[in-house]
């Protein structure tokens, strides 16, 4: 868990951390995406959400988490599902790529 001296430190961090994404996101479209950056953006940590707090069973309160997925051991075969399908709120568009 990440505390931040203010909310405007809070507010920082979050909104660098949404442009990186953004950038690495929009770089990838421009030539094309590898295994090697799908798997980069998914293990890079996510600040959670005012929607997604996160509940802390020790003060016993709900609070701003920072969310890291992360691949310990792998199996020595790994299938990848490649998503055919992109989420635009309501619609699903089918992914020419």
């Amino acid at each position: 868990e990440q505390y931040y001296a203010t909310e405007e430190d809070r507010s920082r961090e979050e909104e660098a951390g949404k442009q990186q994404q953004a950038g690495v996101v929009a770089e990838e479209q421009a030539r094309g995406t590898t295994l090697a950056q799908c798997l980069k953006l998914f293990v890079t940590p996510e600040v959670l959400s005012e929607q997604d707090l996160w509940y802390c069973g020790k003060c016993k309160t709900h609070c701003r988490a920072q969310k890291t997925m992360g691949l310990w051991k792998l199996p020595k075969l790994l299938v990848i599902h490649l998503k055919r399908f992109s989420d635009q709120g309501w619609a699903r568009e089918k992914v020419d790529t």
